[in-house]
């Protein structure tokens, strides 16, 4: 577009006709086709007068319903919230904004981002373009759909347990959460500010590079790794434990791949990460949700807050509110544990991961990025897993909570389509915090050797 061989207006015309043609996808929560065509014309004149153009120049680029924008209402996929939120561009859309992109309507999510599957109660569920009977995983479902589908080659997503990565890796595609602090998160409807990122889902590993860069400011090229000599960190205990038949048949698959790259595969395991996990990130999630959601609500001038919210929301999402998420609930988690996970157990996991990098001189850890394919709509909380039954949550979050709880940066990447389903499965690679360019350098390296799905048939 920056060259003319193709107009901002025809692109935005084809991609616009592509959500058309998909839209039993039910990726968008809003989507104004006169909006988008609007800007892309301001684009083109741009252009045609010979103005100065951004690296994102004419680029439409779907949102996460979670992230606050000028353009469009923000719902977080909760029916109350939209007449309400702040009508105003978060810093990281005003930074992709300022590149030339233009925001190509909202994207459907679970509820409140408080969830794995996006089967949305009130705006509908999301649907798997590799299978529309399927979840595309959650939050952010909505922009993975669509990024998978071809309806956008890049998307906005939001990160707190796994929500960039998950619905990356069970509809194709690749995701990118970034270590704490890289990307601004104001103005995102919050969970838990100690694991809340903003973040990029894409086809291709360019485009997650292109939006680091923007974001970012890195004018820099990032080159790819050479992955001769690099060390991959292969944590069996734990992170491979419970993987579907399938699953694994791709995982130990990708694994040789690696290994035929130069890239020296570490089997080695964390120590003592399972009960330092469950001792963390749980607490802190369950403790701070309530009330970290209830004070924003608050601050943006709705004054009844998450009780007033969750009158009109959803009843499963009102039934995790008021039992497990409720300071006043059943399940509310006792200050002591919370403590615990925040002063003792927390600190202690990030040195255990430090320890395990630095005693083993690793580059990144790799893993199954989940532990099946996608499951089925319907199963909103549990799913079967050769012949045993499993919490969604630990099907898909198994091993995603780690990066949130020390803060790394982490890149699903797509590994292959299950045997029999031919869904996508993928990869996970961790980095230590502060090595995201690092990580974003393998991740241009690693996926010159592995599976590159195609678009998804829808």
């Amino acid at each position: 577009m920056q060259s003319g061989d193709i107009s901002a207006e025809n692109y935005a015309l084809a991609l616009l006709s592509r959500a058309q043609q998909r839209s039993h996808l039910n990726a968008f929560i809003s989507l104004d086709p006169d909006r988008v065509l609007g800007a892309a014309r301001a684009a083109d004149k741009l252009r045609a007068a010979g103005k100065p153009l951004g690296r994102l120049h004419g680029l439409p680029i779907p949102v996460k319903d979670s992230v606050l924008t000028a353009d469009y209402p923000t719902t977080a996929g909760t029916k109350a919230l939209g007449a309400l939120a702040p009508r105003r561009d978060a810093p990281l859309i005003l930074r992709l904004k300022d590149q030339g992109a233009i925001v190509m309507g909202k994207t459907n999510l679970h509820e409140l981002s408080t969830g794995f599957t996006s089967n949305n109660e009130i705006f509908g569920p999301v649907r798997n373009p590799w299978d529309p009977t399927r979840i595309p995983g959650g939050s952010s479902g909505g922009t993975a759909v669509a990024v998978a589908s071809g309806i956008a080659p890049l998307g906005v997503a939001e990160d707190s347990a796994g929500s960039i990565r998950v619905p990356a890796a069970l509809c194709g595609v690749i995701g990118f959460r970034p270590g704490m602090g890289r990307y601004p998160v104001e103005d995102v409807v919050p969970l838990v500010p100690l694991f809340d990122q903003l973040g990029p889902q894409a086809r291709r590993m360019q485009d997650i590079v292109l939006f680091d860069d923007v974001v970012t400011g890195r004018s820099a090229p990032l080159k790819p790794a050479s992955m001769q000599g690099v060390r991959l960190g292969v944590p069996r205990t734990w992170f491979y434990e419970g993987v579907e038949s399938s699953a694994s048949i791709i995982m130990e698959n990708t694994l040789v791949a690696l290994g035929e790259t130069g890239a020296v595969l570490v089997e080695a395991d964390i120590p003592d990460v399972k009960s330092l996990l469950e001792q963390t990130f749980m607490p802190i999630l369950f403790h701070d949700t309530w009330s970290v959601l209830d004070g924003w609500l608050k601050s943006i001038g709705i004054t009844g807050g998450l009780e007033a919210i969750l009158e009109e929301a959803g009843a499963g999402i009102r039934a995790a509110y008021t039992t497990v998420l409720s300071p006043l609930g059943p399940d509310a988690i006792p200050r002591e544990v919370y403590d615990n996970a925040l002063n003792v157990a927390r600190p202690a996991l990030i040195a255990a991961v430090r320890k395990y990098f630095a005693d083993h001189r690793l580059d990144a850890m790799v893993v199954p990025a989940t532990l099946c394919a996608a499951p089925l709509i319907g199963e909103d909380t549990e799913t079967v897993i050769d012949g045993r039954t499993v919490s969604i949550f630990d099907a898909l979050g198994h091993n995603t909570t780690l990066a949130p709880s020390c803060g790394l940066p982490a890149l699903t990447i797509p590994a292959g389509l299950a045997p029999g389903t031919g869904l996508p499965l993928a990869i996970e690679i961790d980095a230590l915090p502060g090595d995201d360019g690092k990580l974003l350098s393998l991740g241009l390296g690693i996926s010159e050797y592995v599976f590159e799905p195609p678009i998804a048939p829808g």
